[in-house]
């Protein structure tokens, strides 16, 4: 019956949860992403006319310094199994069985859509800073502090917020919050108010 065939095959509730969770991790990343769109208009409108193509450029060159960067050492600092509660240790170049597309099984789904949506953040922290430094700093400069902010700054502030840091309510838990007893800090960051903002307006 059509009773059985939905809902007492939970292998396929499971597929079907699976696939909406990670539809709406993509859809909030792909929300986070079209910010930096709205950032380059509020910059290009508030510097001169002559550094408008300047400030335009380099929100498209921080999205491609930033996923570089991220790629590379920021994902593994800021997701990776903690070491002492400060960094993250593995996870670099999304070195992991759930970064293998040849190995996507229900206990060890994909796990892509996490990279984009922190990608997505610490861009946007990136962006904030660009913001204060329109028209005060050369682009080359505005690179270098792209570069050390997605690869050092906002990942080890992730880690110990988002990650299994000392602040993270994630703890030693990947999936589960501990938002209350012994083990719990009590510290919750809503929507990147304590990670992305303080990172981009520090």
């Amino acid at each position: 019956s059509l009773f059985r065939r939905v809902f007492v095959n939970m292998s396929t509730l499971q597929e079907v949860e699976s696939g909406l969770n990670v539809m709406w991790v993509l859809f909030c990343a792909i929300f986070i992403v079209m910010m930096q769109a709205g950032f380059a208009m509020k910059e290009a409108g508030s510097v001169q006319h002559k550094n408008s193509v300047g400030i335009l450029s380099k929100n498209v060159l921080n999205g491609f310094v930033s996923v570089i960067c991220y790629w590379i050492l920021g994902y593994g600092f800021a997701m990776g199994n903690t070491k002492g509660g400060f960094i993250g240790v593995n996870l670099f170049g999304l070195a992991s069985d759930h970064f293998d597309v040849g190995d996507a099984s229900a206990t060890n789904p994909l796990e892509f859509q996490y990279f984009f949506i922190q990608w997505a953040y610490a861009a946007v922290a990136v962006t904030i800073i660009g913001g204060a430094l329109a028209e005060r700093c050369k682009l080359q400069t505005y690179l270098i502090v792209a570069f050390f902010v997605s690869i050092w700054i906002f990942p080890i502030i992730v880690h110990w917020c988002w990650g299994q840091g000392w602040l993270s309510p994630f703890a030693n838990q990947r999936y589960d919050y501990l938002f209350y007893g012994k083990e719990s800090n009590n510290f919750i960051d809503m929507a990147g108010s304590g990670v992305v903002h303080t990172v981009g307006g520090v």
